[in-house]
């Protein structure tokens, strides 16, 4: 793995990797990805979730966050995602 950072989360967060694979061929140029995100922390820390998303040039097409209490965040959020290829 060419990616320190990647190395290092894999190593010491396992549980909060997921593996996921990519279709071989492609029928369009975006894929729709919902995610449910856990944040700890308060609520200015569902920024960092947006700059992540610009970050990778993901578009926003659905975002929801709910307080869960003890300082915890709920965010499902769906995005699209350029193709891989």
């Amino acid at each position: 793995m060419s990616c320190p950072n990647a190395a290092r989360l894999i190593n010491n967060y396992p549980y909060r990797i997921q593996k996921v694979k990519w279709k071989e061929s492609v029928a369009g140029n975006n894929f729709q990805v919902s995610l449910k995100i856990v944040i700890e922390g308060d609520y200015s820390a569902t920024n960092v979730v947006f700059s992540t998303i610009s970050m990778f040039k993901a578009s926003v097409r659905a975002f929801n966050s709910v307080e869960k209490g003890n300082n915890l965040f709920e965010v499902l959020t769906t995005i699209y995602v350029s193709s891989n290829l």
